[in-house]
């Protein structure tokens, strides 16, 4: 079979892991409370797969009804692991070394050598089935799972080009491209701040995760992993992610320390704890897979385009005809001035919606704090917000009787300390609703009869706050609380997320 090597030049800042904790897009029993009705979900710029994993398996295992996951990412590179991640894990028979394979491609830059092999078993047998001059996709999984759709030609060329190329680069090559990519070109300055409020064995951990790149246990075995993960570096052999990108940041700190522990692994071993958190839910995923009816359709579109192309009616040569609409609608971060923007997005999707009461499009907002100067605290907010953390000692504190040198330390650290605080514990719920208005929202609510909902149903309204009150700042019950939700964590707290409904 030939592949075109026509797949575009490489690309060194595809972000292809989450930067926002994993969430259950259904919440089925919370919301319809039914376990027989068919379901569709789209997630329209689905980046990594942490979102589809997390919806079904919070599904209850007595649904009896189909599930339809629409997956789509214009970026091949990005749509061409999800393929191969949902391959591996409905294909092979062994879930639990499918869930261990498929757990290093998606996050260790080396592998095994037999793993590498899995892999190209897996895609080359996959794409017998995938014509690459057109790029349609039909996949069985499992006796109940299939995948559809379209990825496009050049996704297509791509899978099946990392499939067969094994001699462009070797792991020596890789690790100091690994290097170069995440130390020697990265900031020392950004690296420092980054590492300075962690606990001593974290610092040791991010840099060891940063240097090596192996989603491993602290001190496991791991000279057999001497193959570069060609899902990870590019055709050509460049690391294809920001420096700064990280794992943790796709999922909920604490639960990942939590199931660590379950496993034996110390909180200190924060990536140990990812690895057998990753690797759970994603024997879990394949599970399902095979008692769960699940179709997947995946496409490769512009999200605007996708739209367009589902309300004409064109997909229904892969099952889905002009009348199909969704229970859930996932827009990412689509929503950001940096993307589409409010307006567009919501007229374009908001109509998909099925009209039900329990129908919602659900986005959330990274980047809204730059195009508006009341969402970061002002002066009285900010002494407002020392003296609640001072008087709830969530703040780092000084060892008694420390040395002149330790309490230096001290204050540096919790300069860094209030310099987040000031964004976790700032009320951005005013401002979020202006920058909203000033983007046009109420306009394309109207047009489309939909509504912001006061009370979330999916999500809070900003990470660890409330679902019913918009205002309500995240909350921790102690120290330790803060220091895993925030410090171990790249967001920067003002992330909001919308729901909308039929008015």
């Amino acid at each position: 079979m030939a592949f075109s090597s026509n797949v575009g030049p490489a690309v060194e800042s595809v972000n292809m892991w989450g930067n926002m904790p994993a969430i259950d897009l259904l919440n089925l029993l919370q919301k319809e409370g039914t376990l027989d009705d068919d379901m569709a979900i789209a997630f329209i710029a689905s980046g990594d797969m942490r979102d589809v994993v997390r919806t079904v398996n919070e599904l209850p295992l007595e649904y009896t009804g189909e599930l339809t996951i629409l997956i789509n990412d214009r970026n091949h590179i990005v749509l061409s692991r999800n393929l191969a991640l949902l391959l591996l894990l409905g294909t092979l028979e062994d879930k639990r070394r499918a869930a261990d394979i498929a757990a290093h491609f998606w996050y260790s830059a080396f592998v095994p050598e037999l793993y590498h092999t899995q892999l190209q078993l897996v895609m080359r047998k996959a794409l017998e089935f995938i014509p690459h001059h057109t790029g349609d996709v039909t996949c069985t999984l499992t006796p109940t799972s299939r995948v559809e759709g379209c990825i496009g030609q050049v996704a297509a060329s791509y899978l099946g080009l990392c499939s067969i190329i094994s001699t462009a680069y070797d792991a020596n090559d890789a690790l100091n491209e690994l290097s170069r990519a995440r130390l020697v070109e990265t900031s020392e300055d950004g690296l420092h701040r980054q590492y300075w409020p962690l606990e001593s064995s974290h610092r040791l951990a991010y840099h060891e995760f940063r240097k090596y790149g192996l989603l491993l246990p602290f001190g496991a075995a791991n000279a057999h992993f001497d193959h570069p993960n060609r899902l990870l570096f590019s055709l050509d052999g460049k690391w294809m992610q920001p420096d700064r990108v990280n794992p943790l940041n796709g999922w909920h700190i604490p639960s990942v320390i939590k199931t660590g522990k379950k496993h034996g692994a110390l909180p200190m071993d924060i990536y140990g704890c990812l690895y057998f958190y990753v690797t759970d839910q994603l024997r879990e995923f394949a599970e399902r897979l095979t008692k769960l009816r699940i179709t997947f359709k995946m496409f490769g579109m512009d999200a605007s385009k996708l739209a367009l192309e589902l309300k004409s009616g064109r997909l229904e040569t892969h099952g889905i005809p002009a009348n199909f609409r969704f229970d859930r609608i996932d827009v990412s971060n689509l929503m950001d001035t940096h993307y589409l923007g409010v307006r567009p997005v919501i007229q374009s999707w908001g109509p998909l919606l099925k009209k039900t009461e329990h129908a919602t499009l659900v986005g959330h907002f990274i980047n809204w704090v730059l195009g508006h100067p009341k969402a970061v605290p002002g002066h009285h907010d900010i002494a407002r917000i020392k003296k609640k953390c001072e008087e709830e000692n969530l703040g780092p504190a000084v060892p008694p009787e420390s040395s002149r040198n330790v309490h230096d330390a001290h204050l540096e650290r919790s300069a860094i300390f209030f310099t987040s605080a000031y964004h976790v514990l700032y009320d951005s719920s005013g401002p979020f609703q202006e920058y909203l208005s000033n983007h046009n929202i109420h306009t394309a609510l109207r047009k489309t009869g939909l509504k912001l909902k006061r009370h979330h149903d999916l999500v809070p309204h900003r990470l660890e706050g409330s679902f019913k009150v918009p205002s309500a700042v995240p909350s921790f019950r102690d120290a330790r609380s803060w220091y895993q939700n925030v410090t171990t964590s790249d967001h920067t707290w003002s992330e909001r997320y919308i729901e909308l409904t039929w008015a």
